[in-house]
């Protein structure tokens, strides 16, 4: 799923509608609405949900962030699903 917000805030569509990486199949629901469904059985699920404010997009922006980290596997998705508040290691020495 490439530039969720972008395409929310100009409300266009995506290219495609659905999607999976290694670990997780992702389905665009509709304008701001984005699913993900891991492979693995899940003990926990997160929901995760934001607004624009005004002008005030942080929050969005933030979870824009989170959901292009997991499609690049920058960041392992049971450790965000399972809202484990350590800091993942970088393999890159970050």
């Amino acid at each position: 799923m490439e530039h969720f917000l972008a395409l929310t805030l100009a409300g266009r569509l995506p290219h495609h509608f659905h999607g999976e990486t290694a670990h997780f199949r992702w389905h665009w629901l509709g304008k701001g609405i984005l699913e993900l469904t891991p492979h693995a059985r899940c003990e926990r699920g997160l929901v995760l949900s934001c607004a624009i404010h005004g002008n005030e997009t942080a929050p969005v922006e933030i979870v824009d962030q989170l959901v292009q980290r997991l499609v690049r596997e920058a960041l392992p998705a049971a450790l965000a699903a399972a809202g484990d508040r350590r800091q993942p290691t970088s393999a890159a020495g970050e």
